[in-house]
């Protein structure tokens, strides 16, 4: 399984950048820049345990449909998603307060099929691409929470 973790420090108060964050699972995700279309949550808010979200990953004009289910939630500190329909995927979102702010660490371990040549696929084209949308993506979530 291929694992990334990036982090980025942002300029406000966990509190405000979790609150963001959540309302974004359960909104759209639009802070997110590629890789992730048709985001829609399954179950009505408020984010916890069992909380469903159905998504495209798409990179390279491939496109896997997943659905995730949040298994473990921590009120302040974070969750972990993890797919329960499609490819292996587990998504961690944690938040650490930090002088001047929040450190977000979001880690990505996902598996691609088919077992011999997604791996292969993987590791020299896709998961270049993921740590580019993630680091993006990062960057977008901290411009818009210091703009609030």
């Amino acid at each position: 399984m291929a694992d990334i973790e990036r982090y980025i420090e942002i300029s406000a108060s966990p509190e405000d950048v979790i609150d963001f964050v959540v309302s974004q699972w359960e909104g759209t995700l639009d802070f997110w820049e590629t890789g992730i279309e048709g985001w829609r949550p399954l179950t009505p808010p408020p984010l916890g345990p069992g909380f469903q979200v159905e998504y495209v990953g798409r990179m390279l004009g491939l496109g896997l449909r997943v659905r995730m289910e949040v298994r473990e939630f921590d009120t302040g500190r974070g969750w972990s998603a993890h797919s329960v329909a499609g490819p292996p995927v587990r998504g961690d979102w944690r938040f650490e307060a930090v002088t001047g702010g929040t450190r977000f660490t979001y880690r990505l371990r996902y598996g691609m099929p088919p077992p011999l040549l997604g791996p292969l696929l993987d590791h020299a084209l896709l998961k270049k691409r993921w740590i580019k949308a993630i680091e993006q993506s990062l960057a977008n979530l901290k411009t818009r929470v210091e703009a609030r």
